[in-house]
């Protein structure tokens, strides 16, 4: 198996965790945004079980994050490049090439949101981040998008023979 060989340093190598990767990478891509549109309607409607429905779900992916870390996926993502070998370079780039696609297609259509609901906010009312507050949450969505697509992309293009070793 490519993916347990040592690392280029004489380090351990790190148990790939595929199948954790996955799901934590799903709960914390998912959870976090309902967690904030659920915070956004608390703070606006004064209803106190929205805002801390909607913040326990933003803990929830925060901690859906720090499941990810540790695993042999996230050092192929977030790992320096001199300490990994070719094969796994390559599996890097391609993954940080489809993730930055994607984020930038996010941050087009966010941009194209915010100019639509920018120039309609009084004909037909949508919302546009306003106080420190909702510029914070969209600041740290986009931080986590960041630092989570890469190694969720990543954990779902690795093949599939290398889950069935994957226990832990």
């Amino acid at each position: 198996m490519i993916f347990y060989r040592k690392p280029m340093k004489e380090e351990a190598p790190l148990p790939m965790r595929v199948k954790r990767v996955r799901v934590f990478s799903l709960v914390a891509l998912i959870t976090y945004p309902v967690g904030a549109i659920l915070a956004l309607l608390g703070d606006l409607n004064d209803v106190a079980a929205f805002t801390v429905g909607g913040l326990l779900l933003i803990f929830v992916a925060l901690f859906a994050f720090v499941g990810m870390v540790g695993t042999g996926v996230q050092r192929i993502a977030g790992d320096e490049g001199d300490k990994l070998d070719p094969v796994e370079l390559d599996l890097r780039h391609r993954t940080y090439s489809r993730a930055y696609s994607y984020v930038s297609g996010a941050f087009l259509v966010a941009l194209l949101y915010l100019a639509i609901a920018s120039d309609t906010q009084d004909s037909i009312g949508l919302w546009v981040p306003s106080t420190f507050d909702h510029w914070s949450g969209v600041m740290w969505g986009g931080i986590l998008l960041v630092m989570v697509l890469p190694t969720a992309l990543l954990s779902w293009s690795l093949p599939e023979d290398e889950i069935e070793d994957d226990n832990a």
